[in-house]
């Protein structure tokens, strides 16, 4: 039946080319024979696409890389039609397709007829009713059309999650539970990201249904979300979790070493100690949970976005462990705020889901005006301390729209005289963004009297005026002298700098320094090596996109030069000698 179907969609597909092996001779072998395998293969006469895909492959095989290349520039002047590519893709199946796409000695026409079946076969396979289907036929009582329906659900990949996940959510398909949990389990660790986002769902019943997925599956990813459930406030979390730490752990840790745990991860996550998965262009995968729809969603964001969302999912888990505890729930709002920030972009407001669930961290008793500005006032000095610039922004915006009337100003400004209020601190900080986010939030609360640091207003107002849209740049070299008269000839044409003796620290600047345009390295930094500086610049999102100049003496241009061939963004760049040169 295969061959007829193979038939049929040949002939409906494609345009017939000539034979092949009438326009030129066949590869021969050193004692001038044709090779049996060359022989086998050319016999057929393959034309349609099916075929030649096959053959190209066989010969690829044999090492038989011209002859393999001729049907590969044959394959790409067929006129392929794309209602017949899904159809065409599944008799040819995602292997065979994927070694042509990725050999890049073919034809280039050929591999993006390639690229076309494949795209249409994805597709048909991720469509979302296809996906329903098996999603049905995994949780039916016919035992051998369930497990078809999981090796398709799993070929399908992450996306195949979201039915698995709506029976769960649905009480009314209470009886395919247990089906459904399987079928997850069976999907494997493709489904750890966005299980861990249905964990942001009000949805007990499902909560415990996915822990015990993730308890099923032993997965690292998911430990710090299993241990926090085992001390559910919730009872099917709760027993759900412990079952799901049983099989990770073992014993169940103390509550007090958990919540010490999830702590230490959330500042991980924050300060970027636990990186991120991410393809080549530096975005990820987030998966959140659609509380209106009650339904998975996916989009691609930059790593650290991620990082910040996955601490606040923990953040959140560790304050469900006690909602008494004033520390979590801090901890809750800064992560909140980190990733809305991130995710909105520094330089834009935050989205209209922040306030709502800001409000939502107190009780009807507990939430008046002057406990929630104490409240953000707190979360921005903690913010602000840990280094958590995006939340420490985001709690001065909050707290310069929340202060509507004198006395909180003069509440707010005067209570921690003789010192000064962190804000006063935050409008003198390096980085731009915060300092003027701080200065903004002070001239709303517009106070009448002078306060502890109140020339931080004015001083910050200088800066930006005089300032501003000046390009940062981060210099680093070990030799003062040079990185003193290179300083001081860039500041000459313009440019703010920050110099550092070491990689290590320029990295570091420049990591948490938005503003930064531009890094300056020397060739000879030491003690790492500039492979390595360089590499670490590249890997990570927030410096990934910067340009950087190697300063070079003559006797190592060469050696820069190879160095940098492949990264389009790294520069060689001689030491200027002057203010003409910069």
């Amino acid at each position: 039946r295969c061959w007829l179907v193979a038939g049929f969609l040949g002939a409906a597909l494609m345009t017939r080319v000539p034979n092949l092996s009438a326009q030129s001779p066949p590869p021969t072998t050193a004692n001038g024979k044709t090779s049996a395998a060359v022989v086998a293969i050319q016999e057929p006469n393959p034309t349609s696409p099916e075929e030649l895909i096959t053959a190209i492959n066989q010969l690829v095989v044999f090492q038989e890389l011209e002859l393999a290349k001729r049907y590969a520039a044959s394959l790409g002047q067929i006129d392929l039609q794309s209602e017949n590519l899904a159809a065409l893709g599944e008799t040819i199946g995602s292997l065979p397709l994927l070694h042509i796409i990725g050999n890049k000695q073919l034809d280039q026409k050929g591999r993006d007829n390639c690229q076309k079946i494949l795209d249409a076969l994805i597709a048909k396979r991720t469509s979302p009713e296809r996906l329903a289907r098996l999603a049905r036929e995994a949780t039916s009582d016919d035992p051998r059309k369930r497990q078809h329906a999981i090796t398709d659900l799993r070929v399908a990949g992450p996306e195949a999650i979201v039915p698995l996940v709506a029976i769960l959510a649905d009480p009314r398909q209470a009886a395919s539970r247990d089906a459904a949990v399987f079928a997850l389990y069976q999907m494997g660790d493709q489904t750890i990201a966005p299980l861990l986002a249905v964990l942001e769902s009000a949805n007990e019943p499902l909560k415990a249904s996915v822990i015990e997925v993730l308890g099923r599956l032993k997965t690292s990813r998911a430990l710090y979300d299993i241990l926090a459930a085992a001390h559910s406030t919730s009872e099917p979390v709760r027993a759900a979790g412990r079952a799901a730490a049983g099989r990770a752990v073992g014993t169940i840790p103390p509550v007090k070493k958990i919540k010490a745990l999830l702590t230490a991860a959330v500042n991980d996550y924050l300060a970027g100690r636990i990186v991120q998965p991410a393809g080549i262009d530096g975005l990820t995968t987030l998966w959140r949970w659609d509380a209106a729809n009650g339904s998975l969603t996916s989009k691609q964001v930059k790593k650290e976005v991620l990082a910040a969302n996955t601490a606040h999912r923990i953040a959140d888990a560790l304050w469900q462990i006690d909602p008494s505890d004033e520390q979590s729930r801090q901890t809750v709002a800064i992560t909140r705020l980190e990733w809305d920030k991130l995710e909105a972009g520094l330089n834009n407001p935050l989205n209209s889901t922040t306030r709502p669930f800001l409000d939502g961290l107190f009780s009807k008793n507990d939430k008046d005006t002057e406990n929630f500005i104490d409240f953000i006032e707190t979360v921005f000095e903690e913010a602000l301390h840990k280094g958590y610039l995006p939340a420490a922004i985001a709690a001065a915006e909050i707290l310069g729209g929340e202060v509507v009337d004198e006395n909180q100003s003069a509440d707010l400004l005067f209570r921690r005289a003789p010192q000064a209020h962190p804000l006063v601190e935050a409008a003198e900080h390096s980085n731009r963004r915060l300092r003027m986010a701080a200065t903004q939030a002070l001239l709303k609360m517009e106070p009448d009297l002078p306060f502890v640091g109140a020339s931080a207003i004015a001083e910050a107002l200088r800066f930006f005026a005089n300032v501003e849209g000046r390009p940062h740049l981060i210099l680093a070299d070990r030799r003062p002298h040079r990185r003193t008269s290179m300083a001081a000839l860039l500041k000459t044409v313009g440019y703010e700098i920050e110099a550092y003796k070491s990689g290590d620290e320029a990295f570091l600047a420049a990591s948490k320094n938005p503003e930064c345009e531009a890094i300056f390295l020397s060739m000879t930094l030491g003690p790492r090596s500039i492979q390595e500086v360089l590499h670490e610049l590249r890997l990570d999102p927030r410096t990934a996109d910067l340009p950087v100049a190697l300063v070079v003496d003559l006797e190592n241009r060469l050696r820069a030069e190879q160095l940098v061939e492949e990264d389009p963004l790294t520069l060689v760049f001689f030491s200027p000698r002057d203010a003409e040169t910069a």
